[in-house]
């Protein structure tokens, strides 16, 4: 009945331990070689800012492709390098 927020040493603890799952909707249509973060699909932008609020930190650079311009700096940090 205990909730935590990170794994427990306690090895007796690991076969009683529960996952929490968050179910989140997905999008069909393709984010490849997008590079701007107003350009990802709605459910898209959602999962990242999911992902920011679970984590406790903000993304920076998500890679929607292979090609170095095939990526999404958020928070222009890659102007700055």
């Amino acid at each position: 009945g205990q909730k935590y927020d990170y794994f427990p040493n306690e090895e007796f603890l690991f076969n009683k331990i529960k996952p929490i799952y968050i179910k989140l909707d997905g999008w069909k249509s393709s984010t490849v070689g997008v590079n701007n973060f107003d350009n990802l699909p709605k459910n898209a932008k959602h999962y990242i800012k999911t992902l920011e609020t679970l984590i406790g930190s903000k993304i920076s650079i998500v890679s929607t492709g292979p090609e170095r311009k095939e990526t999404v700096d958020i928070n222009n940090l890659l102007l700055n390098i």
